[in-house]
């Protein structure tokens, strides 16, 4: 064999291993890199959950402050994270979880107080309820805050919600909203398809109250709020709270 034959055969090599290499890599890359990205998620928002709630606690306190505490309640929490509401939650009450993320479930189990029972931690989404077995009626209270802003679907969730409530059950939200400032607003609108890219599908630009107040709930009140952090970004200070009842 000439050297220029054993030149090109270590060149072949090379350039084998070099391939076989990157595409190991990107194999692991797409096997793994969701689950990374969710486990990453997680801990962010278990990690958020002093800093938000110390800035919105007396929000939540007027929120929550009207959920019956003097029977067993049974409660629905859509886009769970790490529990972030369940200090605002009466004593006995009995949560079912909505969370899409796996990754959650551990936070969630460990930020229950102890006179709070979670029955069940669902992964799924909040536009399939129907498909994940959640009946009809069934619940007393539903609450959602900041989530709205980030599903796919916001008329199938709010119907949704309507079907698994009970007759004078109510829907608890909390979320940042479009701006009504006309400037912030067009600023909003320009990093909008940036930020969904960024933040997991979160929409600045979202209108839910527009959203919540079409959705044919019999009683809607809701209150508009900026986000009490100087520091917090100027395009996602406007905020909204309140309750929606089906009679």
């Amino acid at each position: 064999m000439s050297g220029d034959d054993v030149v090109v055969r270590q060149t072949l090599v090379k350039c084998l291993i070099y391939i076989v290499s990157i595409s190991f890599a990107v194999f692991l890359i797409k096997r793994y890199a969701k689950s990374m990205r969710q486990r990453f998620a997680a801990w962010m928002l278990n990690r958020c959950i002093g800093f938000v709630n110390k800035r919105v606690h007396k929000e939540k306190i007027r929120l929550f402050s009207s959920i019956e505490n003097d029977r067993r309640i049974q409660i629905l929490e859509i886009g769970a994270g790490g529990g972030a509401n369940f200090e605002f939650y009466p004593g006995r009450s009995e949560v079912t979880c909505l969370e899409p993320n796996p990754h959650c479930k551990s936070y969630l189990e460990e930020n229950a107080p102890a006179d709070i029972q979670i029955k069940t931690v669902i992964q799924g989404f909040a536009e399939n309820m129907t498909q994940l077995g959640l009946q009809d009626n069934s619940f007393d209270v539903v609450v959602c805050t900041l989530v709205l802003c980030s599903v796919k679907d916001v008329d199938r969730v709010l119907f949704e919600v309507k079907r698994v409530l009970k007759p004078g059950g109510k829907f608890y939200f909390m979320e940042h909203i479009i701006d009504d400032n006309r400037l912030v607003k067009s600023i909003q609108k320009i990093l909008n398809p940036l930020w969904r890219r960024m933040v997991d599908g979160c929409q600045l630009i979202r209108d839910t109250p527009v959203y919540i107040q079409n959705a044919g709930f019999d009683e809607v009140k809701m209150t508009k709020f900026k986000f009490p952090y100087l520091l917090w970004p100027f395009f996602v200070k406007k905020f909204c709270f309140g309750t929606a009842t089906k009679f």
